[in-house]
């Protein structure tokens, strides 16, 4: 483990280590939107709020950049801080599932003719229709 003390007087503890099924308070995901989109698939069973730091290209889903991070950091390590839920999607195809926090794609994997796609929304059937691909975006993230 290694500590950091922060300009107004907090500091922080960054440990890397499997937590297993360990509740855990927060999660901080330092990096860009694929790594925070890994921390909330590795912590959405477990309902953890992660705070992005943005150090990629894009930072959509960051609260943090970079230039900003010790004044920005210490409030929330304090606890306070309000979390802010997000929509979920569910794929379901080929007989596997995902989750996806700001978008699914799914395409036909050949250049043939079109495939017939379907769509529920919160369990309801809305359309099929034939196509080359569907692509479901929800308000957050780049896609959006």
């Amino acid at each position: 483990m290694e500590k950091y003390d922060l300009e107004d007087g907090g500091s922080a503890a960054i440990v890397v280590d499997d937590l297993g099924d360990e509740q855990v308070d927060f999660c901080i995901a330092i990096g860009g939107d694929g790594t925070i989109l890994r921390a909330f698939s590795r912590f959405e069973e477990l309902q953890t709020p992660v705070l992005g730091i943005n150090f990629g290209r894009v930072g959509f889903l960051s609260a943090i950049g970079p230039s900003n991070i010790t004044t920005e950091l210490a409030p929330f390590l304090r606890g306070e801080y309000e979390t802010q839920e997000l929509n979920l999607l569910m794929m379901e195809a080929a007989g596997s599932r995902a989750l996806a926090i700001n978008d699914v794609a799914v395409q036909k994997s050949d250049g043939g003719s079109v495939v017939r796609l379907g769509y529920l929304a919160d369990g309801v059937e809305m359309d099929t229709f034939n196509c080359d691909g569907l692509v479901v975006a929800t308000p957050a993230g780049s896609t959006a």
